[in-house]
C-alpha cells in the first residue's frame, strides 16, 4: 500500500471555512499566531514572544485534539479568529505545525554523528569534533543545515526535513527523554531510507 504523505496545512480548509463564517459575529478574519503552549487545568493558552497569552477555543474537533497532544512549553503555530468578546481569546480554525520541546539539544547517533536541535525549525548535522564533543565548526561546510517542520497530525509525528539539495519525510517515535527514532522516506518515491536512532 502506497504510503500517505504528510499534509502540511499551508491553507485552511473549506471545512474550516465554514467553522468561520460561523462565528462572523464574534471574530474578526484569520491570522497566524505563533506561540508556547500553556496548560491551566483544563484550559489551553498560546503565548507568544511579546508574553501576550491567548486562550485557545476550538472550531472543529481535529484542532483541539492536536492541542490536547502537546506539552507546556510545546510551539503552535495556528490559523486564528479573534473574538470580538474577549481580547484574549481566540478560536482555532487549523493547526499549522508544532514544535517539541523536548526536542531542542543535541543527540548523538548510533553512527556517532550529532543533530542539535536549535529551534522549533532548524536541524544541524555534524561530526563530533577531536576531542569527540559534538560541537559545530564555526566553518559552515562543516556541517549540514535543515529546515524541520513536524506536523501536527492525531497519529504518529510526521517530519518534513529539507534543505536547498533534498527533501525528506520522517516518522518521529519519541521513546523516552533520551532515546528518539526518525524513520525517514524519500518525499518523491516514498522509498524507505532508514531509520535515524538518537540518544542523548
Amino acid at each position: 500500500m502506497r504510503r500517505i504523505k504528510p499534509a502540511f496545512k499551508l491553507v485552511v480548509l473549506l471545512t474550516n471555512l465554514v467553522f468561520c463564517f460561523a462565528f462572523s459575529s464574534t471574530a474578526h478574519a484569520d491570522e497566524t499566531i505563533k506561540g508556547r503552549i500553556k496548560k491551566i487545568d483544563n484550559t489551553y493558552l498560546l503565548v507568544t514572544k511579546n508574553q501576550i497569552a491567548y486562550t485557545l477555543d476550538f472550531t472543529n474537533e481535529v484542532s483541539e485534539q492536536q492541542i490536547k497532544r502537546l506539552n507546556n512549553g510545546d510551539f503552535a503555530s495556528v490559523t486564528a479568529n479573534f473574538s470580538s468578546i474577549a481580547s484574549s481569546l481566540i478560536y482555532v480554525t487549523s493547526v499549522d505545525y508544532i514544535g517539541l520541546e523536548s526536542l531542542i539539544g543535541i543527540w548523538r547517533s548510533e553512527s556517532d554523528m550529532c543533530y542539535e536541535f536549535t529551534s522549533f525549525t532548524r536541524l544541524y548535522v555534524f561530526a563530533p569534533n577531536t576531542e569527540g564533543q559534538c560541537e559545530r565548526d564555526v566553518n559552515p561546510d562543516k556541517y549540514g543545515k535543515y529546515n524541520y517542520f513536524i506536523n501536527p497530525d492525531v497519529g504518529a509525528w510526521t517530519m518534513l526535513i529539507s534543505n536547498s539539495n533534498s527533501e525528506f519525510f520522517g516518522e518521529l517515535s519519541i521513546i523516552n527523554d533520551s532515546h528518539l527514532e526518525i524513520e525517514l522516506f524519500d518525499n518523491q518515491t516514498d522509498a524507505t531510507l532508514g531509520t535515524i536512532v538518537l540518544r542523548r
